[in-house]
């Protein structure tokens, strides 16, 4: 962790001043710590340069507090100690990082050596995701809500942004591997999307792709990184959208299952279910499948569909008034022919997966 990434910083359960505790230093930045709120007196451990600002029940590292058990002990002695209430949504928090966490681990490298979703076509499901240009990001602080293996933050660096990249799992790990050679311009930390530990409106915008939707309450999570972006600033988000009835029926059982199966047991239905799809696309039917169930020609996007402990669904009209709820206006959504070039009952048959909306702080 840099200075840079400390001095936006905040404690998540109070918001208030953090106190830096350095324990291990390679060249400028804290590769281990402590970061200790006097107020309310929680502690954070920093972890191989992440801080990882979540309580007990979300990150616990035992090898981490015998290592440093001495300074840890002086801190607590000194301050005290104190424990983050759980909440309703503990439990789906803990499932949530761990199936993420261990999808990341396993597509690693999706987004940067694929044969397909690579150079370009990522630069281009960026923006459609988004709808943030190179003139939007060049020069300026961006928020990555949910970053798994950095394959977004990846494109925003490269167009000249500063990211802070946080997920709730480990999978920011494989992130910081990943972009480690945007290392001064690339921040990552572990953290929970509703208590982002950053001061108010210290992000010049924020972008969360394919992500709030699986977080239990994906309204929460979007006024939550609102709040962390400036007056002016862009905001662009991703989510899955709600389908036909029959669709919604379909998705709702078979997830019953897929959500309920082993890793590995998944992986291997989730391939096959794939290679349906890429034969189902070569005879042009898969839109038509997409009517009654969801499925990709691409092993991860199966394998992340039906993972996913949680997957709400939400139509644009909803979503824009988050927006317009958090002071946002120029909003912008793809229902539109640049993007969308079928008539609105074939719309309804078979939307797509997800669509985007972008707007900007007033």
């Amino acid at each position: 962790m840099k200075t840079r990434l400390f001095n936006l910083m905040a404690c998540p359960e109070c918001r208030a001043d953090l106190q830096l505790h350095t324990f291990a230093l390679e060249q400028d930045e804290i590769v281990d710590g402590a970061l200790l709120c006097p107020e309310c007196r929680m502690i954070y451990y920093i972890v191989d340069t992440v801080p990882r600002m979540l309580p007990r029940t979300l990150y616990d590292n035992p090898e981490f507090a015998l290592r440093y058990e001495d300074q840890l002990v002086i801190i607590a002695g000194e301050y005290g100690t104190s424990t983050a209430s759980t909440d309703r949504l503990t439990q789906h928090k803990q499932n949530t990082s761990k199936a993420f966490g261990d999808e990341w681990e396993t597509f690693n490298r999706f987004g940067y050596d694929h044969d397909v979703f690579q150079g370009q076509t990522e630069r281009n499901r960026f923006y459609v995701n988004t709808f943030l240009q190179q003139s939007d990001l060049e020069g300026k602080l961006y928020l990555d809500g949910g970053c798994g293996n950095g394959r977004y933050s990846l494109q925003s660096l490269q167009q000249g942004a500063e990211v802070v990249a946080v997920d709730l799992s480990h999978a920011v790990d494989t992130a910081r591997k990943n972009l480690k050679e945007y290392s001064d311009r690339a921040h990552f930390v572990q953290g929970d999307l509703f208590k982002l530990p950053f001061k108010p409106a210290v992000f010049d915008g924020a972008f969360s792709i394919g992500v709030l939707m699986h977080t239990g309450n994906t309204q929460a999570a979007f006024k939550s990184i609102a709040s962390h972006v400036k007056r002016t600033g862009l905001i662009g988000i991703s989510v899955y959208q709600k389908q036909n009835p029959l669709h919604e029926f379909n998705d709702w059982w078979i997830r019953e299952l897929t959500i309920r199966m082993p890793s590995r047991a998944l992986y291997h239905l989730s391939r096959w279910m794939a290679g349906f799809a890429n034969l189902a696309h070569r005879v042009r039917l898969l839109g038509l499948v997409n009517a009654f169930f969801r499925l990709e020609p691409y092993h991860l996007c199966v394998y992340d569909w039906y993972k996913a402990p949680v997957a709400h669904h939400h139509t644009r009209d909803e979503v824009q008034h988050w927006f317009e709820d958090v002071g946002a206006g120029e909003i912008l959504h793809d229902d539109t022919p640049e993007f969308d070039h079928r008539g609105p009952i074939r719309k309804w048959i078979w939307p797509r997966c997800g669509f985007t909306v972008r707007g900007r702080l007033t």
